[in-house]
C-alpha cells in the first residue's frame, strides 16, 4: 500500500458467527457436517475447481 487511511470511529453493521469448520482446502468438518453446510464447503478450493472443470465440460 501506498494509501494508508486513519480511521476515528468503526460501526460494524452486521456481526457474524464463527463458521462450523473452517474454510480451507482440507477442511475439519465432516462430510455430514460440510453437507449440512454446503453453502460454506462451496467456498473452499477444491469444489470450486471441480464446479470450473465441470463448467467448461459442458459448454465444449
Amino acid at each position: 500500500g501506498d494509501v494508508e487511511i486513519k480511521s476515528t470511529m468503526l460501526v460494524v453493521l452486521n456481526a457474524s458467527n464463527t463458521p462450523p469448520f473452517t474454510i480451507e482446502d482440507e477442511s475439519d468438518g465432516g462430510e455430514e457436517l460440510r453437507m449440512k453446510y454446503r453453502y460454506l464447503d462451496l467456498r473452499r478450493g477444491p469444489l470450486q475447481r471441480n464446479l470450473a472443470l465441470r463448467n467448461r465440460m459442458n459448454i465444449e
